[in-house]
């Protein structure tokens, strides 16, 4: 299980991923890491314990979400002031990133090929929805197993999502004013086939 994606600036975000057949529906799990970065060069690495989510060829659309109450760096208390103060998981407890008009299957590359796709989706992280366009590599292994990979950074901000004050008031209760507010997405996945009931 494994599709990556990093957040730099103020998080950076992996996450790792399984899903089903190339024609038929596909479940997703795996983790969500993220690494915070302050003082403009000092990275704070962590996760999201969850990841869940699905992908159905046929409809040619699929979702990936995680809990953020469940992000750790190994620091009970900073895990606590980012949850509590800057994802306020309590009242948005998921950020889920939805996307369709995936390629069809037979467009996609024959195993040990790879080829170049746009994907288009919405995140929606705190209340907001935010439109992504991601320029993708996709290939498929000796395994089977899709594998897709973002060719550039998706740069997304803390203001564009309406958290600001939330990125303020974690800089004050953690006394790191210089926390980005920029975050980078890089995103690697890995799809192998499950079985479906």
């Amino acid at each position: 299980m494994s599709a990556r994606v990093a957040f730099a600036g103020f998080v950076a975000c992996a996450l790792a991923c399984q899903s089903g057949m190339l024609g038929g529906h596909r479940e997703v799990s795996g983790v969500w890491r993220l690494v915070g970065i302050k003082n403009d060069a000092v990275g704070v690495p962590g996760s999201f314990a969850s990841l869940e989510g699905a992908f159905d060829a046929a409809k040619r659309t699929g979702f990936v979400e995680v809990k953020l109450g469940s992000a750790e760096t190994g620091n009970p208390a900073r895990d606590e002031n980012i949850r509590a103060h800057f994802f306020e998981a309590l009242k948005f407890p998921v950020a889920r990133f939805e996307v369709s008009g995936l390629p069809a299957p037979e467009t996609l590359p024959a195993p040990g090929a790879s080829g170049r796709f746009e994907l288009a989706g919405t995140l929606a992280l705190h209340g907001a929805s935010l439109p992504l366009k991601v320029s993708a590599r996709v290939w498929r292994d000796a395994q089977n197993h899709l594998h897709v990979q973002d060719a550039a950074p998706i740069v997304l901000s803390a203001h564009e999502l309406g958290m600001d004050a939330q990125l303020a008031a974690l800089k004050a209760v953690c006394g790191h004013e210089s926390l980005s507010g920029a975050i980078p997405v890089e995103v690697d996945l890995a799809f192998a086939p499950v079985a479906l009931d």
